[in-house]
């Protein structure tokens, strides 16, 4: 904004021209726009086992790759193993372990039709996308996930204090109430 901020005070064709032309060369150029998609994947974070959260954050930015790839020229080299090991190096191992297996089924076992080869970077994402879709689903909260192992440690110590609330209550006759431990 302050690159243009000036410029579009001027109010004259030549003005937004510049303006436009500043615009485009800091963020239109497809050579730039790339370095900058590839170079936020390279520094992305590895992430643990069990943290869907994270997981499904590198899916959805890998989907806005995917989209710009559509329109920007140099992402297509999203397309060639060494770009996809770079972020299979962020990855849990049980989610590369099932990747290879993906690959392998495209190299060595090709549909009719097909010819063997590595699948494209909209195939990863795709996969990516189901796997972050599988770790944040409803169905069965994992134990060994952060978020939810603090839930239920704060739930577990909660029922443990009311336990003992409960125990050291005393009645009008004397006698704890609840049931006598044996």
């Amino acid at each position: 904004r302050a690159t243009i901020e000036g410029l579009l005070q001027l109010h004259t064709p030549d003005a937004y021209a510049k303006a436009k032309k500043q615009l485009w060369d800091r963020y239109g150029n497809d050579f730039v726009t790339a370095n900058a998609f590839r170079k936020r994947i390279h520094e992305w974070p590895t992430m643990r086992a069990g943290d869907g959260k994270a997981l499904r954050q590198l899916s959805d930015y890998l989907e806005s790759c995917k989209a710009a790839s559509r329109h920007v020229t140099g992402l297509e080299s999203l397309n060639s193993a060494t770009e996809n090991n770079v972020i299979l190096r962020k990855l849990p191992r049980y989610i590369v372990d099932r990747w290879r297996r993906v690959v392998d089924v495209r190299l060595y076992e090709p549909q009719d039709g097909h010819t063997a080869s590595y699948p494209s970077f909209a195939e990863f994402v795709n996969f990516l996308s189901k796997e972050a879709r599988v770790a944040c689903g409803p169905v069965l909260e994992r134990s060994d996930d952060p978020s939810t192992s603090r839930r239920a440690g704060s739930a577990n110590q909660h029922r443990k204090e009311n336990a003992r609330a409960f125990f050291s209550s005393g009645s009008s006759d004397g006698r704890t109430s609840g049931p006598r431990r044996g």
